[in-house]
């Protein structure tokens, strides 16, 4: 097995960024190279969509699975976490009342 060493900036290059709790994404991280899926509005970093593409392909599976993500906005994730919440509020209150 070989063993990669790399400094923190490089968590934020390349086509693959990891992003976490611990590792927000870069205030300054731009996608510049994206791609939109077939038939939809949904995009990802082209690399990842070729690969994506390829393997679906491959596997013959292009109409049996589908993108329901992709790249988005700040405010766009921020939208998603807080629907996100509100669908566990309720369940946790249904829950509770059942018990």
């Amino acid at each position: 097995m070989q063993m990669v060493t790399l400094n923190k900036d490089d968590i934020y290059q390349g086509p693959l960024v990891l992003v976490n709790h611990n590792y927000p994404i870069a205030n300054n991280y731009q996608i510049t190279n994206c791609s939109t899926a077939k038939d939809s509005t949904i995009s990802l970093e082209k690399t990842a969509m070729e690969m994506l593409t390829k393997a679906l392909q491959e596997i013959k599976a292009e109409d049996k699975i589908v993108l329901v993500s992709g790249l988005r906005s700040g405010q766009e994730h921020a939208g998603d976490r807080k629907r996100l919440f509100k669908i566990m509020e309720k369940s946790l209150l249904i829950s509770l009342l059942l018990e």
